[in-house]
């Protein structure tokens, strides 16, 4: 029972937060609406034990979370130069406007995770093995 009313709250928390994060923060609403909208999201997606389930999808996005945020100011440079190439002059509204938030986030997620696995996990293998040799040969001095 209070699992049941945990994910009731957990997902009260989600939908109010989802509503505050795309809230309209001109005509005299606060811009800190957003921003309580987004941790009363991430509030639910970390206090709910179906929303917090390790998933494959979720893992991914962990792990390539560093390169994320390292390419996705040129990824959505790259996007933004596509789009303005695709839409004609004038032609940006609000289908238009979710249209390309949509395809930036799915963008920008596969080029972090692209970076991720085509050079973090190489990069770091490969300083991993390079230092667990250099702490084999240093303990090795130390004993002889």
């Amino acid at each position: 029972r209070d699992s049941t009313l945990k994910e009731v709250v957990v997902f009260i928390a989600v939908v109010l937060g989802a509503a505050l994060l795309f809230a309209d923060a001109k005509g005299g609403r606060h811009w800190l609406l957003p921003a309580v909208g987004s941790m009363l999201v991430v509030f639910g997606c970390l206090y709910s034990t179906r929303l917090a389930a390790p998933n494959r999808w979720g893992l991914a996005v962990g792990d390539s979370s560093y390169s994320l945020y390292l390419s996705h100011l040129f990824a959505l440079g790259l996007l933004r130069w596509v789009w303005a190439k695709a839409l004609p002059a004038g032609t940006v509204g609000t289908v238009e406007g979710v249209a390309f938030m949509v395809v930036a986030v799915v963008a920008c997620g596969l080029a972090g995770w692209v970076l991720y696995r085509l050079v973090e996990r190489p990069v770091t293998a490969f300083l991993n093995r390079w230092a667990d040799g250099r702490m084999e040969d240093s303990l090795a001095a130390r004993i002889s």
